[in-house]
């Protein structure tokens, strides 16, 4: 189930997450941090 629909159901119709689905957002969460990173840098590098 895609993370944002599994918010939306915990929201709005009480849907117990699970371990597995809460540590999938955390690997997403992570993902998207890493790759905003590594494209920040590379940015940066390039203005030198």
């Amino acid at each position: 189930m895609p993370p944002a629909a599994a918010l939306q159901a915990y929201a709005l119709f009480g849907e117990a997450l699970s371990l597995v689905q809460l540590a999938g957002f955390a690997l997403t969460l992570l993902g998207v941090a890493i790759v905003q990173r590594i494209r920040l840098l590379r940015r940066s590098r390039l203005a030198e």
